[in-house]
């Protein structure tokens, strides 16, 4: 019952605060030779409104979502053109006086409040590191393509952690604080990300270089 009263509560917040007027984009081609105007469905509702969508495009931390008919798509760009907005002239089942999309169209709207990590983010410093000797708690066990603090940042930002730290060119680690912190000279923390542009560099074979996750508004 806790649970269902607070996801309630967050509804109506999301309500109050989202307005769809100063948040619309505009009214744009679902879908163009099979792709979609938004890369990523999100959810079917039974009474659709924009502040439904708005939350799960939020947790994806999508720069913009769309509605047609009674379908939420999230996405960080437009795949699409745009139309005239009286093409979009479905009227939202769960909020009449706003409009949901149409026949093949969508309304788009830019996601408000989205947070994400502060990159380039601010070192606390190089610090000596071992595969046995943990100087941050988590280590993120994720298959990554990429590696860099971008990568990094966001692993540790989606479970609320303070800090990240990246070693041996691959690794990367997430916690509050520092467990075993002997400082090294910043030049032992120069190996090259893996897979990533020149120059990025992620500690070292025997180095962890750590660093503040900050909050920023995308």
């Amino acid at each position: 019952m806790l649970y269902i009263t607070f996801g309630v509560i967050l509804l109506v917040a999301v309500e109050g605060v989202f307005v769809a007027n100063e948040n619309y984009v505009g009214c744009f081609v679902h879908r163009i030779n099979d792709q979609w105007a938004l890369k990523f469905f999100s959810q079917n509702f039974t009474k659709m409104a924009p502040y439904l969508c708005l939350p799960n495009c939020q947790v994806m931390d999508q720069k913009f979502f769309g509605i047609t008919k009674n379908q939420c798509f999230c996405g960080n760009e437009l795949h699409s053109i745009e139309v005239p907005r009286y093409r979009c002239n479905q009227r939202c089942s769960g909020k009449q006086e706003t409009r949901c999309g149409g026949l093949n169209v969508m309304s788009v709207y830019k996601v408000t409040g989205v947070t994400i990590p502060l990159v380039p983010a601010p070192s606390k410093g190089c610090f000596f590191w071992s595969p046995t000797e943990r100087v941050l708690h988590k280590e993120v066990k994720k298959n990554f393509q990429v590696m860099n603090q971008k990568e990094c940042a966001s692993s540790c930002f989606k479970i609320y952690r303070k800090l990240f730290g990246l070693a041996n060119g691959n690794r990367c680690y997430c916690g509050n604080q520092i467990l075993n912190g002997n400082p090294m000279a910043k030049r032992f923390c120069n190996q090259q990300c893996q897979n990533a542009e020149y120059g990025q560099t992620c500690g070292g074979p025997l180095a962890i270089e750590i660093f503040d996750l900050v909050p920023t508004e995308s």
